[in-house]
């Protein structure tokens, strides 16, 4: 009895294997393979469902990777090598699929094989390598931030709560987070320590100036007002002041139209102007501005307007 090789449509075939239990990788760079070689050294087992139909009963990662390589080379990957199950041979084949396919034939199949056993195994080893990684970025966050804004003399500590500190509990979240998804990365993959030792330290790495973008989003109406305020200081020395004196007293003191043409001076829209103006008019019959915080805490202007302000107001 001979084994015939058969070529079949990979359209005509299905799976009770699932895709998602491969790893997407291995799936896309078998399907590479296929493509390159145009086919498969291992057959895939076929039991006929139909006069035109099959279902795999071995060779599940194989089907899978001939339908990755059929999407995207429909020509190329139209047929996958596969023997099928007759009558004659089924029984023969099925002793040598039981033999040779069922039973881990390496390290890799045997980890693959125990891999929820693995995880629990190294739990603790895990946990040590996330604190490690978690407090190397912490300490790299740390020391990135404190020279990014040393002209600002910004302290980063954890009891540090000052109006203009770097809030560290958006640090410890963006890490607890990240710290989650790892966890749960590791825990889908079953990797082995040395494996996730790689997984962490790689997917940590990408994630740390994603980390920093975002952190500074957070404070970026707090970072940049005090920047522009200390750069505007920086270039002409004593003239800020005078501009920052002005600005306020204008504000407290000149009628609506007065603050209406300066505002359309200064390239504000009508429309926006004359809102401005109206809050303007609103806030100071309560009690006069008296400071640039002040007006910006009374919601007349963001600190980003206020501080475009301050070149351009005469």
């Amino acid at each position: 009895m001979k084994l015939p090789i058969n070529l079949v449509p990979v359209k005509k075939i299905t799976s009770n294997v699932s895709q998602s239990k491969f790893s997407a990788d291995d799936i896309q760079r078998i399907a590479n393979l296929i493509l390159e070689t145009e086919g498969v050294i291992n057959p895939i087992i076929l039991r006929r469902t139909g006069l035109e139909s099959y279902e795999v009963i071995a060779g599940h990662l194989e089907y899978h990777s001939a339908v990755k390589a059929r999407e995207i080379s429909p020509l190329k990957g139209e047929m996958i090598q596969a023997i099928i199950l007759e009558d004659s041979n089924e029984k023969a084949i099925l002793e040598q699929i039981e033999k040779l396919r069922t039973h881990p034939s390496s390290f890799e199949e045997l980890m693959d094989e125990h891999q929820l056993e693995i995880i629990n195994i190294f739990q603790d080893q895990i946990q040590i390598k996330l604190d490690q990684n978690r407090k190397e970025i912490f300490d790299d966050l740390k020391n990135f931030l404190e020279d990014h804004y040393a002209s600002l003399e910004t302290k980063i500590t954890p009891s540090n709560t000052s109006a203009n500190a770097i809030d560290v509990s958006a640090i410890e979240e963006i890490l607890r987070q990240q710290e989650e998804r790892i966890i749960k990365q590791v825990q889908s993959r079953g990797n082995s320590d040395e494996t996730v030792s790689e997984v962490l330290s790689n997917e940590l790495s990408e994630k740390l100036q994603n980390q920093i973008s975002t952190l500074e989003v957070l404070h970026e109406e707090n970072v940049k007002t005090i920047l522009q305020l200390k750069i505007e200081l920086q270039k002409a020395g004593k003239k800020p002041i005078d501009r920052v004196t002005k600005l306020i007293q204008d504000l407290n003191s000149l009628d609506r139209e007065q603050i209406l043409n300066k505002l359309s001076e200064c390239g504000f829209k009508k429309k926006d102007a004359e809102s401005i103006v109206t809050k303007i008019l609103s806030a100071r019959e309560s009690q006069k501005f008296s400071s640039l915080k002040d007006i910006a805490n009374r919601k007349v202007m963001s600190e980003a307007r206020i501080i475009s302000l301050l070149d351009i107001w005469q």
